[in-house]
């Protein structure tokens, strides 16, 4: 969030000096210039407009090609490789591990979309893959929230995998 905050903070600066050269043509043969305060104005609503409709949206979160063959081979090795004691795990630390882990729930979700719909199961992948992004948006930022959310992560991760 706050690499998207700063993203915002630094296009709207560079909008700014730049406005104040800014041309508009308001008929065919004549122009008339925005003057600064005009141009405020309007990067501040474009920016409310931003804040409003802050709601993620997480289907555009892909998976072109799977690894996995089937949803239940999915999360029995997202629960697997969660483990702490597990070899994906040993490879790094573990924030980087739930990290990636927390990443692959928020795309694979979509591509295993109409499995999850088969099983009945929409509202628990859609919960974790809400948990997941959180967790990817606030990881390396936010270590406390990062950790709270692995947590819940973990805990949605076994409430699924019980049911397979």
């Amino acid at each position: 969030m706050k690499k998207f905050y700063l993203f915002v903070v630094a296009i709207v600066a560079s909008v700014i000096v730049a406005g104040c050269s800014l041309v508009t043509e308001s008929d065919e043969n004549s122009s008339e210039k925005i003057t600064t305060e005009e141009h405020k104005q309007e990067v501040k609503q474009e920016e409310s407009i931003q804040e409003e409709s802050e709601e993620p949206n997480l289907k555009s979160y892909q998976v072109d090609k799977s690894e996995y063959t089937s949803l239940e081979m999915f999360v029995k090795d997202i629960s697997k490789n969660w483990a702490d004691d597990s070899e994906y795990r040993s490879y790094q630390d573990d924030s980087t591990a739930e990290f990636t882990l927390a990443n692959s729930v928020l795309h694979y979700v979509n591509y295993f979309e109409k499995e999850i719909e088969e099983v009945n199961m929409t509202e628990e992948f859609n919960e974790w893959q809400q948990i997941a992004y959180e967790m990817v948006q606030s990881s390396g930022t936010q270590e406390e929230e990062f950790e709270r959310l692995s947590k819940e992560f973990e805990e949605k991760m076994n409430e699924i995998n019980s049911k397979f």
